[in-house]
């Protein structure tokens, strides 16, 4: 489900985002949700810009471990108290 398919009023604590689908999905609608970046690119400076501005938590890179996957969401949904 992506951010702009989730009815109006719901929330979302975590939101998993695709850099090619843009690192701002659902920012306006959940300023307050866990963003955490998943991208396959490595050197694309993308990564440190996310991170600098605060668009996101997290990187997980592709292919991801998924005990790394489940430790960083359980992370994120602790940083945003859920």
């Amino acid at each position: 489900m992506s951010a702009g398919d989730m009815p109006a009023g719901e929330n979302a604590a975590v939101l998993f985002v695709d850099d090619e689908a843009g690192v701002l999905t659902g920012r306006r609608r959940f300023p307050v949700a866990g963003r955490i970046l998943l991208t396959g690119f490595t050197g694309s400076g993308l990564q440190e810009e996310v991170m600098g501005k605060g668009l996101a938590r997290r990187i997980l890179l592709k292919p991801w471990d998924n005990k790394e996957f489940l430790a960083v969401l359980h992370s994120t949904l602790q940083q945003v108290g859920r």
